[in-house]
């Protein structure tokens, strides 16, 4: 859960479905006065079929950043930002590939400078989910800063926040293939104890790119998405169909359905070398495939690639290819 700085309004993930229809993370926002919850909504910009969770509001509550697979997307999980308007959220834009990556980008923290702090799998890191850092200009965060291997490791860093009295910050760590974590926490010292944690912490971060951050808007209205389903070739089958996988992922169907251009796919997921490897469409012939592949790098899926399958297998000898 994220509050306001007057502690006045809630916003938190909950799924919604059901009843024979799929579920997806929402953001739900709650007022809060004498100590009493009440008023539980659905944020207007979480009702579309995208997935929105993790928000993480600004201290004024007029901002809040959140992570969904929304489009655009530059692949995986990214990171939107919407602003407080008039008593309505606006339209969420994308915080550009300066921070967001073809990997997850989630559990966004705003600190009380608006620096945005946030966990990824898709910037070159030092394994599994790391903690980055993007310092606020006033209108916009600059790009990830990797927080350095004094906090971040080959295991998974992630959920970073900074308390209130900014002397304390909590994270978690956890081992890629298990479920289960532990807490971890950062104090100062008390040589340093009229310091501000954030600060500190901010002085551990890799140098950052020179790549510049780019906000990109959201067309304001958007035709609902056309859903195609993914073509299954019966086991055992000795036909060769080519899909295009688009990005890998540590955990269990991260990703049953993708944007392409506008139009939402299921997907295709299989298990390799240690890792879930997200796939999109089923196509007869080779030029099929690396037509829709183009589609899927312009969708900013870029490591997508075409690989063939018989059956639900992988087939890596190269003279499939050769049509």
């Amino acid at each position: 859960i994220s509050f306001s700085g007057d502690y006045s309004r809630g916003y938190y993930t909950r799924p919604v479905g059901g009843d024979d229809q799929p579920y997806l993370e929402k953001i739900f926002e709650i007022a809060v006065e004498d100590d009493r919850a009440s008023g539980l909504t659905q944020t207007s910009f979480s009702s579309d079929p995208s997935r929105n969770l993790h928000p993480a509001v600004s201290t004024d509550g007029s901002l809040m950043v959140f992570t969904s697979d929304r489009f655009p997307t530059s692949g995986g999980l990214d990171l939107f930002v919407t602003h407080l308007t008039a008593g309505a959220w606006s339209t969420p834009q994308n915080l550009g590939q300066a921070i967001n990556s073809s990997g997850h980008e989630w559990f966004p923290f705003l600190d009380k400078f608006n620096n945005l702090w946030f966990s990824s799998t898709g910037h070159s890191g030092y394994g599994g989910f790391d903690i980055y850092y993007c310092p606020y200009n006033g209108e916009g965060w600059g790009p990830a800063r990797n927080l350095g291997s004094t906090i971040n490791g080959p295991n998974n860093e992630s959920g970073l926040s900074i308390h209130p009295g900014h002397q304390m910050a909590l994270f978690s760590r956890s081992q890629p293939a298990e479920s289960k974590g532990i807490a971890m926490m950062i104090t100062l010292n008390e040589a340093a104890s009229d310091g501000d944690i954030s600060l500190i912490m901010q002085s551990t971060a890799d140098p950052a790119s020179q790549v510049a951050a780019s906000v990109r808007s959201e067309p304001e209205t958007q035709p609902e998405p056309e859903t195609r389903t993914e073509t299954r070739v019966p086991p055992g089958s000795d036909k060769v169909i080519f899909r295009v996988q688009i990005i890998s992922s540590l955990y269990e169907n991260s990703f049953p359905t993708v944007f392409i251009e506008g139009t939402s796919y299921n997907t295709y997921e299989y298990f390799y070398l240690g890792s879930y490897r997200i796939t999109v469409g089923a196509f007869d012939s080779l030029d099929e495939a690396n037509a829709f592949r183009v589609k899927c790098l312009n969708s900013g899926f870029k490591q997508a690639f075409v690989a063939a399958f018989r059956g639900d297998e992988r087939v890596t000898d190269p003279s499939v290819f050769k049509q």
